[in-house]
């Protein structure tokens, strides 16, 4: 009988260690931002990672700056 409630005991022990959560993954952060022109007042709005939205603002600053245009942004 002893070893009996020993193993019960083990078993309970072991099934007591497997109760924790695995931890949910965080999605990626996301932002978005906004664009204007200073001359046409043209916008132009991004959505996405925050990664993802650096690159778009440089991006559109550069090549905005190749062809003369002036880029503003503002985090929304």
């Amino acid at each position: 009988m002893k070893k009996l409630t020993f193993l019960f005991l083990m078993i309970a022990a072991m099934a007591c260690t497997k109760d924790k959560e695995t931890p949910t993954p965080t999605p990626p952060t996301t932002k978005c931002t906004t664009c204007t022109e200073q001359v046409t007042q043209v916008k132009s709005t991004f959505c996405g990672t925050i990664d993802a939205v650096n690159v778009f603002k440089q991006t559109l600053i550069q090549q905005g700056a190749q062809q003369g245009q002036i880029w503003k942004c503002k985090d929304n």
